[in-house]
């Protein structure tokens, strides 16, 4: 059986981002491909959104993160979101790494803007199904795209998943 890594499916070429398009990544998936299973798994269409659709942003309300539609307010996908995350867990924990979408407000690991409700960039951080994840699966390897833009930094991610993969 080989080893699985989850992709944001955006990477691998599917067209499920918010404008209808890709982010394929030949490298990664060429790099990758031939020695683990990657699994695609975008969890924006995962909690019903459809393809194109407004954008959504992280936005600070009180003292909490919410994930809403940049044109509506009342839009607010946080609860879907957290709640499609923990549901995943489960899936990603048979996986031995992930590869995210940089600064999509579901996916991103560390540099997705969040904002004030009055709409002011405050601060980056992570997406909202990333960080649900992170709590989960602290150990679980996981990059963006960003991170992997040479065969060097590729292989380095595929020593640390199959690393990852060994039993204890």
């Amino acid at each position: 059986m080989r080893i699985k890594i989850g992709v944001s499916s955006c990477l691998l070429g599917e067209e499920v981002r918010y404008d209808g398009t890709s982010q394929y990544q030949p490298l990664i998936v060429e790099g990758l491909s031939n020695r683990f299973e990657l699994i695609s798994l975008c969890p924006e269409v995962g909690i019903g959104l459809t393809v194109p659709r407004p954008p959504i942003q992280r936005v600070m309300i009180g003292r909490q993160v919410h994930l809403l539609r940049v044109d509506d307010d009342s839009f607010d996908l946080t609860d879907r979101m957290r709640q499609f995350a923990l549901q995943s867990v489960e899936m990603i924990a048979g996986f031995s790494g992930f590869i995210f979408k940089s600064r999509s407000p579901s996916c991103g690991l560390d540099a997705v803007k969040l904002f004030s409700q009055e709409r002011g960039m405050m601060a980056k951080g992570e997406g909202m199904f990333v960080e649900v994840i992170r709590q989960q699966l602290p150990k679980l390897p996981m990059v963006e795209e960003l991170d992997l833009t040479s065969r060097l930094q590729i292989e380095a991610f595929a020593e640390q998943v199959e690393h990852y993969s060994l039993p204890l």
